[in-house]
């Protein structure tokens, strides 16, 4: 609907129509209207014309009391309360008269009387005095047409009624249903799930959190010596292992004990006991300098795929070896530097001969020094390439062993790696260089190798935990005319947590031995399944099965190993 230009009209002394109603509505109401309730509206104007005692109406919104009502637009109105003797429908009568309807596409002519008709049903439900204190300030009319339809426009003045804005809010005041969802108490926290719900809490001793774990169950095998003449047998296994770990905040300690007991139970006679112990530290003393230090021991029956090859032996020789490192490492911006001592100390117990007596293996011991020195150069924090040199000695304890031989020799490696940290997903380093051992006797000969060294922890998803690990060793013998042998190892491992109580672990490994200056040749081949199912956070089921295969191109070397195992772990 187009909108009707209406001119202002003019007295003969040139004052607008406007201006004088707004004088007069002033006169007559003085100070009763609020500051709150000017308007300078056109609309204002001429209600106050018509009626001559209309208040002006307000440009504030201000919320009504209930949604289900309509806003009023005046002042409190006059009329005659019941205490007074007049009935309802009498004081609303007397407060209708001169009201006019509204006109279809208008707007009430009366605006006042309207809003007057319906503060008084207000008045009475909810009392005189609350009313007159909500009605202080009022806002501006609404059009008299009902919802859903839209806006009138003024015929007079052309402008389009608004419509408030909490009468579109119909639920901003409705109370809440009696079926409201009960509100918890401010004082609850709520609690994440536990990420592994079975880990066990470990026991805390002074600064350290310990770890230990017992494993006692009833093992087949069909190998019990791991030879070519091996039996089978039923065993008894027990295993016991403790992790300590410090809890400092600053320097770092870690502690781990393991050791395994198996005895025969059909009285074959055999027994075995291997075990292991190996402490680690770091210390940082500052301006980015850090100490490592570690130290270890392990004692069991030397393997059956020993490069020296022991015959007429019932049994395997005991071989006890002890380890020790130091070293400094040193950050200086993108650039990194480590130097790192080790030694190694081996010794070989008799070994039972089958005829009778034992066989002593004293000229078998020796002691490994080395030092390796690592430079590298940051990328990135989770990237740094490093070059190594490695410089070793290998001293017997006999100059000479029982053959004639002088087996001492010097040791040396060069590598090219990269470290590689990107937190729990994925970290490790792998490395490729070459290694050699130069043997004191002329006649034998020069040990060399290609270098491949990797320790590789990845996490391809959640639960799920695969370790490769391969190195290379040269192996010292004292079999008669023969350097020694090169080993390469390589295992790959993948854990996982199946369900919050069951985990399984699938292992696989590879080994091949190269004897210097020789043709012959070892292969290992093995493979293990693991699985735990966990009762509680202390105690679980565990089964695990295995078989070991080698292979050798040297009589008497071949053998094939299968073991099963079923049993309790307790851990704390």
């Amino acid at each position: 609907m187009p909108r009707l230009r209406v001119s202002p009209l003019q007295s003969k002394s040139g004052i607008s129509g406007i201006a004088i109603a707004v004088a007069f509505g002033w006169a007559v109401y003085g100070v009763g209207v609020a500051p709150a309730q000017e308007s300078t509206t056109l609309r204002g104007a001429i209600n106050a014309e018509q009626e001559g005692a209309a208040p002006l109406p307000s440009t504030r919104p201000r919320f009504a009391a209930r949604a289900d009502e309509t806003p009023e637009t005046s002042q409190v109105p006059r009329y005659r309360p019941v205490s007074e003797g007049a009935v309802p429908d009498e004081a609303f009568e007397t407060e209708l008269d001169g009201y006019v309807a509204p006109q279809s596409g208008g707007v009430a002519t009366n605006d006042i009387t309207a809003a007057r008709m319906v503060r008084a049903r207000r008045t009475q439900r909810a009392g005189a005095e609350e009313d007159a204190e909500r009605s202080t300030d009022t806002r501006q009319s609404q059009t008299a047409q009902a919802d859903g339809e839209d806006d009138a426009t003024n015929p007079t003045t052309g402008t389009i009624r608004a419509r408030s804005v909490v009468a579109e809010d119909e639920e901003r005041y409705s109370a809440a249903e009696s079926t409201a969802e009960r509100v918890g108490a401010v004082e609850e926290l709520s609690r994440d799930p536990e990420e592994d719900p079975y880990a066990a809490p470990g026991l805390r001793v002074g600064s350290f959190l310990l770890r230990p774990t017992l494993r006692q169950g009833i093992e087949w095998t069909s190998n019990n010596q791991g030879t070519t003449g091996g039996s089978s047998d039923f065993l008894s296994s027990t295993n016991l292992n403790v992790e300590a770990a410090s809890q400092w905040s600053r320097h770092a300690a870690t502690l781990t004990l393991d050791g395994t007991y198996r005895t025969s139970i059909t009285g074959s006679g055999f027994s075995e006991f291997t075990g292991s112990a190996e402490a680690t530290g770091a210390i940082d003393v500052g301006n980015d300098y850090r100490i490592n230090a570690g130290a270890g021991y392990s004692r069991r029956p030397e393997e059956a795929t020993s490069p020296t090859v022991l015959t007429g032996t019932l049994s395997r020789a005991l071989r006890q070896t002890l380890t020790g490192s130091l070293g400094a490492e040193k950050h200086s911006g993108k650039l990194r530097a480590a130097l790192t001592g080790d030694v190694a100390r081996n010794t070989y117990g008799s070994a039972t001969l089958s005829g009778g007596g034992t066989v002593s293996q004293a000229d078998r011991n020796n002691t490994v020094y080395s030092a390796t020195l690592r430079g590298g150069y940051e990328i990135s924090p989770a990237l740094v390439p490093f070059v190594e040199v490695e410089y070793g000695r290998r001293s017997y304890d006999q100059r000479l062993d029982s053959a004639g031989y002088a087996r001492s020799a010097n040791i040396f490696g060069a590598r090219g790696g990269i470290e590689f940290d990107l937190g729990e997903k994925l970290n490790g380093e792998f490395s490729v260089g070459w290694l050699s051992e130069n043997i004191d006797d002329a006649r034998l000969a020069s040990i060399s190798a290609l270098s491949l060294e990797a320790e590789v922890n990845w996490s391809p998803m959640r639960g799920t935990t695969v370790a490769l690990n391969a190195g290379t060793d040269i192996e010292g013998s004292t079999t008669a005319g023969s350097s020694g042998s090169v080993l390469y190892n390589a295992s790959v491992s993948v854990t996982r947590q199946m369900r919050a109580n069951l985990t399984g672990t699938a292992t696989l490994g590879a080994g091949w031995r190269r004897y210097a200056a020789s043709t012959d040749r070892d292969t290992t081949l093995n493979g293990a399944l693991s699985m735990t199912w966990w009762l509680n956070r202390d105690a679980g089921v565990t089964g695990n099965v295995s078989h070991e295969r080698v292979s050798s191109n040297v009589a008497g070397r071949g053998s094939q190993t299968t073991t099963v195992f079923l049993g309790l772990t307790l851990r704390r």
